[in-house]
């Protein structure tokens, strides 16, 4: 399993942390939740910086040329390591077998271990850019991408990860609340960040460089475009259709109407907005802070189901502005996702990352994952469908990690981030985690009863 081990970056003292089909980070604000979530993103992202590489000179691929360029996205990322301290160290595993290790120095050592594996990388790339390089040339535009679509394949496997990633970062509703104009001056503004200046000694010149906040949310205004694009003509409804399976597009279609409250459409004439029955419309950028932080997630989610591609998701706080029934909906909808990659078609599940601060969905999780495990019984299916949890919905035990941030630590508040993947292992997330929550405001009521008698 692929996992993330964390040393002394940031908030960060120690961590270690399981990337499973859902990994959980739940802590209060500033406890380095969004930081692990980053640097997973960073790492699952590399592969479509490595492609970039191949549209280069073939005569300038080689090794250093790869250290280089994951050292320079790390910079434009997390900025210089003058901030950081000395001896940090952060090490993610592609598999149990392969990994790679940024260690704090100046500059920064970047490693893929063991060394075959970046050998198999340089020569995957280097064959990959002659050919590209050569259609290129030759205004071959349509040979050059089929290429690039082998090479994206080819590193899948040698990294062992061939799912696409996204960052979908709090905040989201910027891409429905601005105007495309707005959004377009916002991407060539961001355009302008994105190089970073190395002096001879590696180390870059400008020493408070830390854009990856602009890169996740024009990354995700780029990724926005594209699914208007995709449910233009459709809305949700037609994109509905296109799922085969009826009882699999009854239950999407109930989950996203009771998290909407609305029926979402895009058209040419009046583009995107809620249809609220009885006549009446309202234009995205008129709907309420619910809808708007939901609706990206909810076209994401549900063009992954209709394409079958496999992904990974990292969802910053998907409860933002929902009542507790909004935030199951929501959950249960990104569980769909994940539940949605037959076996058939290729090894990787697809992987959700969520960061979260509500322990609503802590236990809204807990009992997606006690159903998963219920459902091998006699009549289980049924029963538990009986209940509102079908399988569609449902969650094995093995298939959640969960962790509490605090202190600089990351602690493990399941059994399977504990490693356990035994027949007895439950998944369930830590009760005394949530009763601990539930208890500490209970003990202030009773001190103000107190109080008023």
């Amino acid at each position: 399993m692929q996992r993330i081990e964390i040393r002394n970056f940031r908030q960060i003292k120690e961590a270690t942390v399981q990337v499973n089909d859902v990994t959980v980070l739940i802590g209060e604000q500033a406890s380095g939740k969004s930081t692990i979530a980053k640097l997973v993103y960073f790492f699952k992202s590399l592969r479509k910086d490595l492609i970039e590489i191949s549209r280069q000179s073939p005569e300038d691929i080689n090794g250093r040329k790869i250290s280089n360029t994951i050292r320079d996205k790390f910079y434009l990322y997390f900025g210089s390591t003058a901030r950081l301290d000395p001896d940090y160290l952060i090490k993610f595993y592609f598999s149990d077998d392969n990994f790679l290790v940024i260690e704090g120095q100046r500059p920064p050592t970047v490693n893929f271990l063991p060394q075959h594996i970046f050998n198999e990388i340089e020569n995957e790339i280097r064959r990959s850019g002659v050919l590209i390089n050569h259609y290129l040339k030759n205004e071959d535009i349509n040979s050059a991408d089929r290429e690039e679509q082998i090479l994206k394949r080819s590193l899948g496997e040698i990294l062992d990860d061939n799912r696409t990633a996204l960052y979908i970062p709090a905040g989201r509703n910027i891409t429905v609340s601005y105007t495309d104009e707005f959004l377009e001056l916002f991407r060539d503004m961001v355009k302008i960040k994105m190089e970073v200046d190395i002096g001879e000694d590696g180390v870059p010149r400008r020493q408070d460089a830390e854009e990856i906040d602009l890169i996740l949310l024009r990354d995700f205004i780029v990724h926005s475009s594209f699914l208007k694009r995709r449910y233009k003509g459709l809305g949700v409804d037609g994109m509905l259709r296109l799922i085969d399976d009826q009882r699999t597009r009854g239950l999407l279609r109930n989950k996203i109407a009771d998290l909407l409250k609305a029926n979402y459409r895009n058209t040419e004439y009046k583009g995107e907005y809620f249809y609220l029955g009885n006549r009446l419309s309202r234009p995205l950028d008129k709907a309420s802070s619910g809808q708007q932080e939901s609706i990206r997630i909810v076209q994401d989610a549900l063009l992954q189901i209709v394409d079958l591609n496999p992904v990974f998701r990292v969802v910053e706080e998907p409860e933002a502005h929902l009542f507790p029934s909004g935030q199951k909906n929501i959950m249960e909808l990104l569980v769909a996702m994940v539940n949605t990659r037959p076996e058939s078609i290729i090894e990787n599940n697809n992987q959700l990352f969520i960061t979260t601060h509500s322990p609503y969905l802590l236990t809204i999780l807990n009992n997606l994952i006690f159903a998963g495990n219920l459902e091998n019984g006699i009549g289980s299916d049924e029963i538990l469908s009986g209940v509102g949890i079908p399988g569609l919905f449902r969650l094995k035990p093995n298939q959640v990690s969960a962790y509490m941030l605090q202190d600089g630590k990351c602690t493990p508040i399941n059994d399977t981030a504990e490693n356990d993947f035994s027949e007895n292992a439950t998944g369930q997330i830590g009760g005394n985690l949530l009763d601990n929550y539930w208890n500490e405001l209970q003990n202030q009521f009773d001190a103000l009863m107190d109080v008023d008698l």
